[in-house]
């Protein structure tokens, strides 16, 4: 009978802790700081750092003078494809008409209405919470068609506007986009430590992302 009493207690005692394992997991985090490194956080250091790889565009088997090019990253180790980055630059007046801007960097998100990011550059050391302007990114796709994208950087010259637009707040070494998830009803934070050259070229070199 004792035996049977012991067993029943490490039982419950296993399912509590079980329980309340559950439990934290579902909890929300009040921040996480930007590029600090934390047993909470799943990091990937990129070496050599993360870069886009541009092709030339066509219209049918006519090339341009436009090149662009893609860069899918996971954000929490599932081995699935979370954001989309897309790239491009050299684009001018053609047979399709005139394209602007002519450089730019944008995101987007592989499922739609899960993926926040706070669009301006954070340093080390910031707070990523709640309280930041989250924005949410669109879908990188429908129907085969790009819907919605957010632009980190764009170049658009005069003769394509009235007025020549410059738009790059990325070009400092270590720079971090504040990025959050939604899992279940609750987000995970995250941050991404990334640079954008000549407002299309793309450096990415490391992401923190909450388990």
């Amino acid at each position: 009978m004792k035996n049977c009493f012991l067993v029943f207690g490490i039982l419950s005692l296993l399912f509590t802790a079980c329980e309340e394992n559950k439990e934290a997991e579902d909890l929300q985090s009040d921040y996480i700081l930007a590029g600090v490194e934390t047993v909470e956080l799943n990091i990937n250091l990129f070496s050599p750092e993360l870069k886009i790889d541009f092709i030339n565009e066509k219209i049918g088997d006519i090339p341009t003078t436009g090149f662009s090019g893609d860069l899918y990253i996971d954000l929490n180790s599932d081995s699935n494809s979370d954001i989309q980055f897309h790239a491009f630059y050299g684009y001018s007046c053609s047979m399709a008409g005139c394209f602007s801007p002519v450089q730019a960097c944008e995101l987007m998100t592989i499922n739609s209405g899960t993926v926040e990011i706070y669009g301006k550059p954070l340093s080390l050391n910031d707070t990523i919470n709640s309280n930041l302007d989250w924005e949410v990114l669109g879908s990188s796709q429908v129907d085969e068609q790009i819907i919605f994208h957010t632009q980190l950087s764009s170049f658009t010259p005069a003769w394509a506007n009235t007025e020549e637009i410059r738009n790059n707040e990325w070009l400092d070494e270590n720079q971090y986009l504040a990025i959050r998830m939604k899992k279940g009803d609750i987000y995970k934070f995250g941050w991404i430590r990334l640079r954008i050259e000549d407002y299309y070229d793309l450096i990415l070199k490391e992401t923190g992302f909450e388990k």
